[in-house]
C-alpha cells in the first residue's frame, strides 16, 4: 500500500514538473528515483558529504580534518573530548567538539595523526580525555 502512495505522489510531482513517466529515473530527469540506502553500505570517502548528521539529532560527524579544525576555532566551541580505546584494545580515537547546537565528531585511525591533531587544537579550548568505553551497569556495585 505504501508503494502505491509513493508512486502516486511521484506521478503527481512528475505531472506538476512536466516530466513524462518514461523520463523518471533517467540521468537527465529532474526527478531521479529514490533509493533506500542501508547503513551497512558506506560510500567511498570521495563521495561522502563533508559532514554527516548522526542519530540523536545533536551529533554531526565530520570527515575532513580541515573542517574539524575550523570547527574547533569557532566562538561557540567550548570543549573537546578525546575518546581513546582501552589499553591493549584496537580501535580509533574520536575527537568530539561541543558547540552550541551540535557535537561534532572526527574519527582518527592513526595514532601519529591523532597526536598531531591534539597538538593543533586551540590552547584556550578545554580538553577532556576519556579512556575506554562506557561502564556497564552490571560491573557497578549494587545500591
Amino acid at each position: 500500500m505504501v508503494e502505491g502512495r509513493c508512486c502516486l505522489a511521484l506521478a503527481v510531482l512528475a505531472i506538476s514538473v512536466g516530466v513524462s513517466g518514461a523520463d523518471i529515473g533517467s540521468q537527465d530527469s529532474p526527478l531521479p528515483l529514490m533509493r533506500s540506502t542501508s547503513s551497512s553500505k558506506r560510500l567511498p570517502a570521495n563521495q561522502r558529504p563533508a559532514t554527516l548528521h548522526l542519530r540523536g539529532g545533536g551529533a554531526v560527524e565530520i570527515h575532513e580534518i580541515k573542517d574539524f579544525l575550523l570547527t574547533t576555532r569557532r566562538k561557540d566551541a567550548r570543549l573537546v573530548i578525546i575518546k581513546k580505546p582501552r589499553k591493549g584494545q584496537p580501535g580509533p580515537l574520536k575527537f568530539k567538539v561541543r558547540c552550541s547546537k551540535y557535537r561534532y565528531t572526527y574519527v582518527v585511525h592513526d595514532k601519529a595523526k591523532a597526536e598531531k591533531l591534539r597538538l593543533s587544537l586551540p590552547p584556550n579550548l578545554a580538553v577532556k580525555e576519556i579512556i575506554g568505553g562506557r561502564v556497564k551497569a552490571a560491573h557497578l556495585p549494587y545500591g
